[in-house]
């Protein structure tokens, strides 16, 4: 890994340093001294830019300050991140995100969590708006994105297990029931911390948009469970990330097996709003 990350520094525009860091990084944990690195690197981060940072935090309160208070004080609250990363220093970079044009909604606090407690604050804050603009569906006023992304797990589902699905739908447990806070989050709003960090270091090397098939991995881990229960919904709303490199594994596979259409929905969803609005208007009939 480290040679790997000396490599690409070295030369920052090479695909196969780049590749070859994705790979490591899909099949291994990426080391805890090394991440933060490995992260800036995969983002394609191009520049920590300090100046920027210090320019948008001088500027004091902005427009969405109440809200950002409102949510840090909960933000990761029942994991040991608020042990690491000071509540000041989350609101500082969110407040520095809103000054710098990007408007604060409820999950980019949560978005913003895992890379502060790699980064310093500036290095946070240049990774932000580098993955904001990576997931910018997601962030909008009415989560287009995160809709969409629930209308991917069904059709997903549908062909990854077909049985499950139509057991959930008579159940009436929808997506939007299952993964909202999974999809809109990144899985960052799902303890421990620890498991939260390696699934980031697969979304980082393979796209954050391959939550929407870690949430079918999931539900295909947990199937026997789901099924067998009186209570579908207590094991739906309690599932742990608790072997997550089974859960990487698992997203992989089922990622490998699908169709080409459905791969380049899943990969444009993040960022192209009009894939977002047709997956919306089939499956919820266009109410957003």
């Amino acid at each position: 890994m480290k040679q790997v990350l000396v490599n690409l520094q070295n030369n920052a525009s090479s695909d196969q340093y780049l590749n070859e860091l994705r790979k490591l990084a899909v099949q291994n944990p990426i080391q805890d001294e090394y991440r933060s690195l490995a992260w800036k690197l995969l983002l394609r981060v191009k520049k920590i830019d300090v100046s920027r940072y210090i320019t948008n935090i001088e500027k004091q309160k902005s427009s969405r300050y109440e809200k950002i208070i409102k949510d840090t004080k909960r933000t990761l609250a029942t994991d040991n991140f608020q042990r690491v990363v000071k509540e000041d220093q989350l609101i500082r970079v969110l407040n520095a995100l809103q000054h710098d044009g990007i408007d604060y909604v409820q999950g980019i606090n949560v978005l913003v969590a895992p890379l502060l407690y790699n980064m310093s604050e500036p290095e946070a804050f240049s990774s932000s708006l580098e993955l904001l603009k990576q997931t910018q569906t997601y962030y909008s006023p009415n989560l287009i994105g995160v809709h969409a992304a629930c209308a991917l797990v069904d059709k997903v589902l549908e062909k990854e297990d077909e049985q499950l699905r139509n057991y959930l739908q008579n159940k009436k447990i929808t997506p939007l029931l299952i993964a909202f806070s999974r999809l809109m989050s990144f899985y960052a709003s799902q303890p421990p911390l620890e498991a939260v960090l390696r699934l980031w270091d697969f979304y980082m090397a393979a796209g954050f948009q391959m939550n929407v098939v870690t949430v079918v991995a999931e539900l295909k881990i947990n199937r026997d469970l789901i099924l067998n229960s009186d209570s579908p919904t207590d094991v739906l709303q309690n599932m742990q990330l608790s072997d997550v490199e089974i859960l990487i594994q698992e997203s992989v596979r089922i990622y490998q097996g699908l169709d080409y259409k459905l791969k380049q929905l899943i990969g444009m969803h993040c960022f192209d709003f009009e894939c977002c609005k047709k997956l919306v208007n089939k499956m919820f009939g266009g109410y957003l």
